[in-house]
């Protein structure tokens, strides 16, 4: 089934990764990806264009160049740093960055998160949140998973009365037990009856 249609389904096959995550460098923060061999405090630098996730700059960054980044976008060719706004200066169309802009480059390396063909959730699981996340970063449009059970309950006994007409009946109680495991049956993915509960 479409990925978009399976949280709370469990995989009946594993899923692996179908790429690199992230599969380029890219930026971990928001500011100016410089070529960090070429680049000094107070240093005035033309910002030759930007750099947003999923559009990338087509150029090369060379010396005295800087392009605006912004988180997870593409690193551009000739960039290693990113050095975040917090540090830069905006000159018209130049940035300089003030000292002490730190160690950090502040770049997710290729591959960091994981490298394509990982197993990244085994058959069994359950696809909460966290695993829906893994799923769509694997870049898997659709997924196997097992038929839901279908579970059928039968509360008996005379005593018992549907929730809400109990007081009309001396003597009855209201049928709870049922609604407790319609719930557990839910919980662990299965439908109840004709699913409608």
């Amino acid at each position: 089934m479409a990925l978009a249609n399976a949280p709370g389904r469990v995989l009946a096959e594993p899923l692996y990764a179908r790429q690199d995550s992230p599969s380029q460098l890219t930026a971990a923060m928001d500011g100016y990806a410089v070529c960090d061999a070429t680049t000094a405090p107070d240093q005035l630098l033309w910002v030759t264009g930007e750099s947003r996730a999923g559009l990338g700059f087509p150029g090369i960054v060379s010396a005295g160049e800087a392009v605006r980044i912004f988180t997870g976008a593409p690193m551009p060719a000739g960039a290693d740093r990113c050095i975040v706004q917090e540090h830069a200066i905006r000159e018209g169309g130049n940035v300089r960055f003030t000292a002490g802009y730190g160690p950090a480059w502040n770049v997710r390396a290729i591959a960091s998160d994981f490298v394509a063909g990982t197993l990244l959730l085994d058959r069994g699981t359950r696809l909460s949140p966290q695993a829906m996340i893994a799923a769509a970063a694997s870049d898997v449009a659709s997924v196997t998973v097992a038929v839901r059970p279908r579970v059928a309950i039968v509360g008996t006994g005379d005593e018992l009365a549907s929730p809400g007409t109990a007081a009309d009946r001396p003597g009855a109680i209201p049928e709870s037990v049922s609604f407790g495991v319609t719930a557990m049956v839910a919980e662990a993915g299965g439908l109840v009856g004709d699913g409608s509960r």
